[in-house]
């Protein structure tokens, strides 16, 4: 099978697009019902991908129900940068996966 390499023009007509594409990190809380005075605890992560752009004038970050639906913390960070941003989860659609 033949490799594409993107040529000088086709990667010049990807570039603005290319800050688009963002990466998710979440967090889930764990709660101890055998202990219900201690504060939920941090039991496991992971992460995503998603995209932002723009709906009725505003702009807004897309990603998948499976990588925000039940996190407890979301963290942001632009494909060219290692900076985090705190997010929220505005809607959710499982049936969309959304």
């Amino acid at each position: 099978m033949d490799k594409v390499m993107p040529t000088k023009e086709k990667h010049d007509v990807l570039a603005p697009y290319l800050q688009s594409v963002l990466k998710v990190s979440a967090i889930s809380k764990s709660h101890d019902y055998s202990n219900p005075w201690d504060p939920p605890g941090f039991n496991s992560s992971w992460s995503g991908s998603a995209f932002a752009l723009e709906y009725n004038n505003q702009k807004v970050i897309v990603t998948n129900a499976h990588v925000s639906g039940d996190s407890a913390q979301l963290m942001l960070r632009m494909s060219d940068s290692c900076k985090p941003y705190h997010a929220k989860v505005l809607a959710v659609s499982h049936v969309s996966d959304l």
